[in-house]
């Protein structure tokens, strides 16, 4: 049997009303056995991101700083006698830099755009071929006694921006609609629909902070300003399996450039997805599992994985795909309220003998640290491609 919902407004009779239609039979009924709440309303996403303050403006800004670069590309194939070589980002080095492509050091000698001019083979290091893409560390400079000084990149943060979203619920009773009892209330029916207005307002919050889109909005009246979600936020560390299975070399391969690059001790550590990833996630330690002859009860779970990097707090998240695993630090994220934008509810005035309540709300997320988290995504959920899921629950 479906629910019955409606935007009308509710009288006694349960009949067709002005404004809208109600669904019929809701009144002095007694059913002694009902069921308040049935579906998933839990909020796994407000457990997290915590409230952290307010803003007054309609554009928030957030910004993320690092270090110069200490590492690129090449942006060509090298043989063993090239002197100039080609990179992605010129800017991240400086004359005189002693620079390591594969097991030859190399020293710049001049800088134009992104072709470094060196000499090949420094110290007691040979020249030698290099493939395209292959990592170029940057070492530090060496720079000759009685030169000039050299120009040294110059590192700028990135910015970024969201927004708040406002939230509003209404809902209307006539007096006679809210006092006479029906099978769900027996009183103050107002006050129970405000509760569950509240309980809704909560999970749509929670579904934005991951899936919500940001738009600036403007006054025209049709283009609202929406909220950043996680998913939009999280850009820089971002791996695609092309619907391949997904296993543990895949999940400590995409953490290790990110731990290399942040630090191990700032690096994500909660590991989020929905069922069927953790599923997949206790499948790969259920082949080694061994269970005693006195063990009352075999566990099938993992919550955590403690491994090189540090250890990994696995949360479930019964709104993402099955296909996703975010990496990340709770932490670097908070829910923002407009100024005087906190949850609030209230009574319209009405010129007839109804009452029409509201509950309304100025909300927004802002998730720094991008560089620090990281989205594994697009994998097999085909269930054959895991042989241990039978035995993962």
């Amino acid at each position: 049997m479906a629910l019955s919902t409606t935007r009308g407004q509710f009288n006694s009779y349960g009949t067709s009303t002005t404004g809208g239609s109600v669904p019929e039979a809701l009144v002095i009924r007694e059913v002694g056995n009902f069921i308040p709440e049935v579906r998933q309303s839990e909020t796994p996403m407000l457990g997290l991101v915590k409230q952290k303050g307010t803003k007054e403006q309609l554009v928030w800004e957030y910004g993320e700083g690092d270090l110069a670069p200490r590492q690129d590309q090449l942006a060509e194939a090298l043989d063993n006698s090239e002197t100039g070589v080609d990179v992605d980002n010129g800017a991240y080095f400086q004359v005189w830099d002693l620079i390591k492509v594969d097991d030859e050091v190399m020293l710049v000698t001049s800088i134009s755009t992104n072709t470094l001019t060196v000499t090949r083979g420094w110290g007691s290091t040979a020249a030698a071929t290099h493939e395209d893409n292959a990592t170029v560390y940057i070492l530090g400079p060496a720079v000759p006694e009685g030169v000039d000084a050299p120009r040294s990149p110059i590192t700028r943060g990135h910015l970024f921006e969201t927004g708040p979203q406002i939230f509003e619920y209404t809902w209307e009773f006539t007096h006679r609609g809210e006092i006479v009892p029906d099978y769900e209330v027996k009183t103050n029916k107002f006050q129970h629909e405000l509760k569950k207005k509240m309980k809704e307002a909560a999970e749509d919050l929670n579904d934005l902070l991951l899936n919500g889109i940001y738009n600036a909005g403007d006054a025209s009246g049709t283009n609202p300003s929406t909220m950043k979600g996680l998913r939009e936020a999280t850009t820089t560390n971002v791996t695609d399996l092309s619907d391949t299975p997904l296993e543990l070399i895949d999940f400590l391969e995409a953490i290790q450039p990110v731990s290399n690059r942040v630090g191990q001790s700032k690096v994500g550590k909660t590991v989020m997805c929905d069922h069927f990833t953790k599923r997949v996630i206790n499948s790969w330690f259920q082949g080694s599992r061994r269970a005693g002859k006195s063990d009352a009860k075999l566990r099938l779970h993992w919550d955590e994985i403690d491994c090189d990097f540090g250890t990994f707090k696995i949360v479930v998240n019964y709104q993402m795909r099955e296909d996703e695993i975010f990496v990340w630090n709770p932490q670097d994220s908070g829910l923002y309220t407009m100024e005087g934008g906190k949850w609030s509810t209230g009574i319209y005035e009405t010129q007839g003998w109804y009452r029409r309540g509201f509950l309304r709300g100025d909300y927004g997320a802002i998730y720094e640290a991008d560089s620090r988290r990281l989205r594994l995504h697009n994998y097999s959920t085909t269930r054959a491609d895991y042989p241990l899921l039978d035995v993962a629950a």
